[in-house]
């Protein structure tokens, strides 16, 4: 079964208790919207949204605006879409795409617990070109970073963006910084990217 909710034009709060799968749609509106322990889809759509899937293998897309996804435990597909968003895996094998196709965005992807995948670029193109940039946090060796295009096109290179005072590597493509991860030099082409 799946319970279906339809949020309002203004800022909506809504935490399911159900036991069903959710589908829920925030409209516009700065909206709070809380899954269950199924597999919930979550669609903030405008405003300044903040999702949190819970436990399940979950999917949250933010759409326009500046938003907080969190898929909590379980396998998540995390979309952030327009704005500078704050994409939280939780555990499990995550996800995260801020999908930084026009203007300039800072998103920040939080892998958290899993082997999660960072996504920069796919069949729209390379995401964040031009000003902004990905933050990719809490980097493990187990975790990818996907890429549109071929390995001659990127380059990584040391330094500082932030965090801690510990040297983050960033990814550029060609001479645009297209992310950073942070606080790590520990990132390779050749192990942990995929080109698509």
């Amino acid at each position: 079964m799946t319970y279906i909710y339809r949020g309002t034009n203004n800022s909506d709060y809504f935490n399911y208790m159900g036991t069903d799968r959710l589908v829920a749609y925030g409209y516009s509106g700065n909206d709070r919207i809380f899954g269950n322990t199924q597999n919930d889809s979550i669609y903030g759509h405008d405003g300044n949204d903040s999702l949190y899937g819970w436990t399940g293998n979950d999917y949250l897309s933010g759409s326009s605006g500046n938003d907080y996804l969190s898929g909590g435990s379980g396998n998540d597909s995390l979309l952030g879409g327009s704005g500078n968003d704050s994409l939280v895996g939780g555990s499990g094998n995550d996800r995260l795409d801020g999908y930084a196709t026009t203007g300039v965005e800072y998103d920040t992807l939080d892998g958290s617990i899993g082997s999660d995948t960072f996504v920069l670029g796919g069949s729209w193109g390379v995401s964040y070109q031009g000003r902004g940039y990905a933050t990719i946090k809490n980097w493990d060796t187990s975790d990818w970073i996907e890429v549109r295009g071929s390995r001659s096109q990127y380059s990584l290179r040391s330094g500082n963006w932030g965090g801690s005072s510990a040297t983050d590597m960033g990814i550029y493509y060609g001479s645009d910084l297209v992310g950073v991860v942070q606080d790590t030099t520990n990132v390779s082409m050749s192990r942990d990217f995929r080109f698509v």
